[in-house]
Formats: structure tokens, sequence, C-alpha cells
């Protein structure tokens, strides 16, 4: 631990408020937990504030020594939040949740000292002192302007990438086959067809499918992949696997930064406005082709798609790129004592 970080005087109080599993996915989850890790590691006090959160991501918490405080369903988590502010007094509000907009952070405003909202959707006001948008530059973020209170200091571009520590730890390695991931949440019916589309693809083989348990059983992916690769299921660190492939296809969010950050070519499939800014953005500067998922039944669009991203080589970005959790660690620091 860093001893810059050890003073009690120091220690500040963090609480963040987010969703996951079901149809919020994983990303909020994900990325927040960087985070929250890393506050920890400089001697912070870090609790979560969610609502019905999964039990597997329950026991990743604890095993990462966070706090969880469960919000009641009827209640929209301000009660919450001010029973966790009278224990103990809160010095930053964290929110990760598309759901969340200026009308609950300005009540919330009470029972924290500051606010910091982590979004990339650009589609909401929000009342809050810093906002973190960790994509690369896109035209919503341009949006911000009329979104923001004029004080707000936002914090953009993907040098904040909240991503985890292995994706920055550099790595030398064969590789083969296909990742094939679709994000959290249940996308059962697309990851069929996509599995029976590239199983007639030697050149794709082993197929490497990544799949949560709110989707159908291992058992279900195991016996129709046969002998075409092997499925993996809510893994705790997917770093491994994603190292393993030379290409991959997936639902473009925070999986294709973390692609990226490895070197690895991915097919980004974007069904939403944000998701084919970064997806575009992406395939421009070379590390992976935009495919809408409009385009995902054509099979010649899919197969134009993997052609491109085979013949591609891109650079790891993480030989550039440092950890994005300590720039914003110590943007929260430096922000809270200057206030």
């Amino acid at each position: 631990m860093n001893t810059s970080h050890q003073l009690s005087m120091n220690r500040l109080h963090f609480v963040f408020r987010l969703d996951a599993g079901g149809q919020f996915g994983n990303g909020h989850f994900m990325r927040s937990m960087v985070l929250c890790v890393e506050l920890l590691e400089r001697g912070h006090a870090v609790t979560v504030l969610a609502q019905s959160m999964p039990l597997p991501l329950k026991s990743l918490m604890r095993e990462r020594g966070l706090v969880l405080q469960d919000i009641n369903p009827a209640s929209d988590g301000l009660a919450e939040l001010a029973y966790i502010h009278n224990e103990a007094s809160v010095d930053w509000l964290v929110i990760d949740h598309y759901g969340i907009d200026a009308g609950w952070e300005s009540a919330a405003r009470p029972f924290a000292a500051h606010i910091m909202v982590i979004d990339d959707l650009a589609n909401r006001r929000h009342d809050c002192d810093i906002l973190v948008d960790q994509n690369v530059p896109n035209r919503l973020q341009l949006l911000y302007t009329d979104l923001l209170p004029q004080q707000c200091v936002q914090v953009m571009g993907w040098s904040n990438l909240l991503a985890r520590p292995e994706f920055y730890a550099k790595s030398d390695e064969d590789r083969s086959g296909t990742l094939l991931f679709l994000g959290g949440g249940d996308h059962s019916e697309p990851l069929t067809a996509l599995i029976e589309k590239l199983l007639e693809r030697v050149d794709c083989h082993p197929l490497k499918v990544l799949v949560s348990s709110d989707y159908l059983p291992m058992a279900h992916w195991q016996e129709r992949l046969s002998s075409g690769g092997q499925v993996y299921c809510d893994l705790r660190n997917p770093a491994p696997l994603y190292r393993s492939a030379k290409l991959a296809v997936v639902r473009c969010g925070f999986v294709s930064y973390e692609l990226a950050l490895l070197g690895i070519p991915a097919v980004n499939i974007h069904s939403t406005p944000v998701q084919a800014e970064v997806a575009n953005a992406l395939q421009r500067m070379g590390t992976g082709v935009a495919l809408s998922v409009d385009d995902l039944s054509d099979s010649e669009c899919l197969q134009k798609a993997l052609h491109q991203a085979a013949a591609m080589a891109p650079k790891p970005l993480n030989e550039t790129l440092r950890p994005g959790a300590k720039q914003v660690a110590n943007l929260l620091e430096k922000f809270h004592e200057h206030r």
C-alpha cells in the first residue's frame, strides 16, 4: 500500500450507488469495483448501495472487503443513503446507474459532501460535481454541456478507463480461436444464432463462449458447441480467456475496451447510439470492426466483418495507457482536499 494514503486523517468515506444483474448487466458493477478496490487499497472506506445484487456478485464483494448496503425493493435508496450518512459522514457519492438522474442526485445532496457520476449516454440531466465518461471521444459527449451544472468537472476519454489491473499487464503468448461474448443479462437467442454461424467456419475454431448464469445452463451451450469449442460461465477473472483468443465477437461495451487493451481484434456488435459511436471509433483506430445488430443476421455482413477483423494486428493499448482507476482516484482525493 502506498504510504501516502495511510494517514487516517486523510481517510474518506465513499458510497457507490449501482445495480447489477438481469436487465442491468454487470458492466456497471465491474468498472465500479475496480475503483472501489483502488480506493480501499489507499485506506479509504467504501460502501456499496445496491438493490437485488446477485449472490455471485455479493460473494465477490465480500472477497474484496467491500461493505454492501441493500436497498429495500420498495425504496428509491435515499433512506438507506441517509442511514449510511448518519452512521459515518459520506465524503463522496459515486453513481454508476443509467436509471438515476438529477432529480435523485439533488435529493441525495444532504447526505454527501460531493457527487460523482459515471455515465456515457449523455441523455439526461445530472446534479454532480464530477462526471466521468470513459469512452473514446465521440459526438454524444458534446451534449453534456447542456445536461450538467456549470461548475461540474467533465472528465472524458479512456485514459480514465476503469479496467481491471490484469488487463494492463503485459503478455506474449500463443493465441487461437474466437472469443464469443454478448455481455451480462440473457442473450441466449442471438448467441445461439452466432454459434451456429461460427461453427461453420473452421478458421474460427475453437470457439470460446463466455456466458453468465442469466443464460441457459452451461450444459446447453456445451452440447451445441460439441467438439467445436468450450463454454465458460461467470469467470471471476476473464483476462486469461481473453488473452488466449486471436479474434473476438462481442457485444460492444466495456469488453471492447478490455480487448483493445490486450491488442485482440474484435467484431463489436452495436445496438444503441452510444455503442455505435464506440464501435465506429474503435474501427477508425484499427482495433476492431463495427457491426450493427441489424446486420448480424446477414451472413454476408458477418463474414465480411470477421474477415476484416482477422486481418487486423492492433497494438495492445496497455503499452501506452496507464490504469484509469489510479487517475480517477487521484482526482477524487485532490478535489475533496481543495474544496
